[in-house]
């Protein structure tokens, strides 16, 4: 019996995103398939807060591009 194996759409995710907050952000989606989703991103100065913590809206970002 062979396993059941979802579509990775991670490449359509990565294209779709071009020139869009996710792709400002520079999310990167390593793996996407259907109700799963794996990405990352390297965090650098344009995703922090003036006080030098990560941003919120980075966080928010990322947890809405990843769930959207």
């Amino acid at each position: 019996m062979e396993a059941i194996t979802a579509e990775d759409f991670s490449a359509t995710l990565t294209e779709r995103q071009a020139g869009n907050l996710p792709d400002l952000l520079g999310l990167e989606w390593l793996e996407a398939r259907s109700g799963y989703v794996k990405g990352r991103f390297t965090v650098a100065k344009h995703h922090m807060a003036p006080n030098g913590f990560l941003h919120a809206a980075t966080v928010i970002g990322l947890a809405d591009s990843a769930s959207g």
